[in-house]
Formats: C-alpha cells, sequence, structure tokens
C-alpha cells in the first residue's frame, strides 16, 4: 500500500513540475536594466568606413555547381557544421545542400515529399553541434526533422509553429513564433524532447504602427557560446538562458532614423524604417557589429562598438582588403571569421564598369572574372580583429 501512494506522489509531482504550455513561465523581462547602451551616430553625412579597420583578412569561397543537384539559387540560411562543413538552405528550390569548408559538394539533405526522409515545405534549419544534427521546420506539418549530415532522418518533433529556432544549449532549443499566430508571446524555450518551459516577449498588441519590424534576423546575434536574440517590438538585444532573460544590448539614435526605440515609441520611429534599417547585429571578440542599409543614398552601413567608448561607423562601406565586393549578405558567425554571401550578378556589374579601363591590375581583372562566372553564390569569409 505505501508503495502505491508513493507511486501516486512521484507520478503527481512529475505532472506538475512538467513544463507544459497552459503552464508555461511568461518571464517579465525589466528593459530598464540593459547591460550595455549603443548609439548609433545620425546619418547626417556619407562618411566611410574601410573593411581593414574590422577585418584583418578576407578570403573567397565558390561552391561547386556540379552535379545539377548542388546548384542553389539563394542561400536562405547557412549552418556551419562541428567539421567546418556549411549546410545551405535555398529556400527558393526548397533544397538543403552540404558543402565540405573548401566548396566542394557532398550532398543533400533530405527532399520534398511525404516519404519517411522527406519534408513538405521547409521553413528554416538550425545545426545542433551537441548531437552533430541538422533541424528542418516543415512549415506545413509544423515538426522538427532531425536528419544527420548524411541527409537520413533520425527523429522528428512536433512543436508550435515556429518561424526561427535556435539550439540555446545541450538540453534546450528557443522557438521565435510569427505574428501571425494566436499565441501572445514571441518566444518560447523548449527542451530537446519538446517540453515548454518558459516563454518572453509578449505581443505589444496595443502598439499601432503602418507595419511589423523585420523580424528575419532575430537569433543572427551569437557571443561565443551565449544565444543573443533582438526583441520583436524595440532595440533591446537578450542574453537567452535557459533560466533567464538578460537584456543585454540596446541601440538607439536621436533622429530614429534607424527605428531604435522602447515599445512604447515604436510606432513613430517605425514610420521612418522606409529611409534606414539594421539588417544584422552580432557581437565578436568584444565588439558590437551592427550591418544596414541606408536608402537616402544607397551605401550600406557598417558600426562597430567595443563598449569601451570606441567606436565607428561609416555609411559607405569599401572593401579596400581583397575582393572589391561592398555590399554582401551576412549569414553566421564561427570563432573569429564573419561568413557573408555575394551574388555572382555583382561582379558582372564591376567587370561592365571596368570596360573601358586601363588601370586595373590583370590579377584583380582575373579574380572578378572568375567570381563573376561563378553559377552559385559565393562565400565570403571575414576575419575580425583581436
Amino acid at each position: 500500500m505505501k508503495n502505491k501512494y508513493l507511486f501516486l506522489f512521484i507520478l503527481i509531482n512529475s505532472f506538475i513540475s512538467a513544463c507544459s504550455l497552459s503552464e508555461t513561465n511568461l518571464q517579465e523581462i525589466d528593459l530598464t536594466k540593459v547591460q550595455n547602451k549603443v548609439l548609433i551616430p545620425d546619418m547626417k553625412d556619407s562618411l566611410e568606413i574601410r573593411y581593414s579597420d574590422l577585418y584583418s583578412n578576407v578570403r573567397y569561397i565558390t561552391l561547386e555547381s556540379c552535379p545539377e543537384e548542388a546548384i542553389i539559387g539563394l542561400i536562405s540560411r547557412m549552418e556551419i557544421a562541428n567539421n567546418g562543413d556549411f549546410i545551405i538552405f535555398d529556400q527558393i528550390n526548397n533544397k538543403i545542400v552540404r558543402y565540405d569548408s573548401c566548396g566542394q559538394f557532398k550532398n543533400l539533405i533530405g527532399e520534398r515529399g511525404h516519404g519517411p526522409n522527406e519534408y513538405i515545405s521547409p521553413k528554416t534549419i538550425c545545426y545542433d553541434k551537441y548531437e552533430n544534427l541538422l533541424i528542418i521546420v516543415d512549415g506545413w506539418t509544423g515538426k522538427l526533422l532531425y536528419f544527420n549530415l548524411n541527409g537520413k532522418m533520425i527523429k522528428s518533433l512536433k512543436v508550435p509553429f515556429p518561424s526561427e529556432i535556435k539550439v540555446l544549449d545541450q538540453v534546450h532549443l528557443v522557438l521565435f513564433n510569427n505574428y501571425s499566430k494566436a499565441e501572445n508571446y514571441n518566444y518560447l524555450i523548449v527542451t530537446k524532447d519538446g517540453k515548454e518551459c518558459s516563454k518572453f516577449e509578449p505581443i505589444q498588441k496595443t502598439i499601432k504602427m503602418k507595419g511589423f519590424p523585420d523580424t528575419g534576423n532575430v537569433f543572427k546575434y551569437f557571443d561565443e557560446d551565449i544565444l543573443l536574440c533582438r526583441s520583436a517590438y524595440s532595440s533591446i538585444i537578450y542574453k537567452a538562458q535557459a533560466d533567464s532573460i538578460i537584456p543585454y544590448i540596446e541601440m538607439y539614435s536621436t533622429d530614429k532614423i534607424w527605428a531604435m526605440s522602447r515599445p512604447n515609441q515604436l510606432a513613430d520611429a517605425y514610420k521612418n524604417t522606409d529611409k534606414a534599417y539594421v539588417r544584422t547585429a552580432l557581437v565578436i571578440n568584444g565588439k558590437v557589429i551592427l550591418e544596414g542599409y541606408n536608402f537616402i543614398n544607397n551605401y550600406p552601413f557598417l558600426y562597430i562598438n567595443d563598449l569601451q567608448g570606441h567606436i565607428r561607423a561609416g555609411q559607405k562601406v569599401i572593401n579596400d582588403v581583397f575582393g572589391y565586393a561592398n555590399f554582401t549578405c551576412f549569414l553566421q558567425n564561427k570563432g573569429n571569421n564573419i561568413y557573408k554571401y555575394i551574388k555572382p550578378e555583382k561582379y558582372e556589374e564591376l567587370l561592365d564598369s571596368w570596360k573601358d579601363r586601363t588601370d586595373i591590375p590583370q590579377e584583380d581583372r582575373e579574380f572578378v572574372t572568375r567570381m563573376a562566372n561563378s553559377i552559385n553564390p559565393i562565400i565570403q569569409v571575414c576575419t575580425v580583429k583581436d
């Protein structure tokens, strides 16, 4: 009889302590306790900033385009495996392609369909470095599909429909939920077996603005092994941990052109996002790096802040290290390297502008021609200075 009651007690206690949607804790975050404030200079002048201000080295990797399945149309996401392999999600062609660190094609991971090793509508991908598995979000079923790097599906997990996903630590995942869903929060932390543990960033339904902020890069913020994620409703970047969320960096601009503000000010600031926006932010080597675009003069924007009062910012980015391309798309960062990609058309445009010029060194002309002839996008690897 005693064993029966003991079993019942353990069962009830396990049920109460288990994470569930109805009992998931909505974490209240005090935004006034942000650890670092970052001022983005007002865009009064077209100041230049050079790659050499930030990067010690730049190199380029062309992705193999043979066989045919190696051809990709767009790099929507890229993850870097423990062995350095590139795993690229091409959302245009609904496929995930694996290349080695030199750009040689290795294999496809899964394929579209209704079979046991297939997905219907891939939405995003995420690499789990602890288990060496790739997680694919199937937007049709709302499942997380786990594949090994050889392309075999290992398991699947049903979760609330996430727009984005990242591995938080050995035990937890962080899911970002889209605005169009009925849930009243944006972020949800779950264990890897699907138990819901906590949620944060409640939706600010009272905010009235002409559209929603761009949240496509909510997880493109990394600091070594710490996951940083951006608030959907303000300029705050959080440090995400399994047991707490810490407001880490607040970005702001006095002229509000960058739509950097607190939630209750966002509606006014958001009216100006057609002028400029911050596309990417990350923390690496103790530096806050922002990239964006200024639509007033059609210049990329680069900003560096070491949180010690040393700031470099410029609206015209010049690649004076190697390779000429000055407008790239951020993909990932790992160690001291930032990975971006460049469309071959950018080099085609550059070659066309060189037609009547005789001052271009032959070495540079050959390099740009080789890049312009690439079928696939080109990976640019930038090494951040210490």
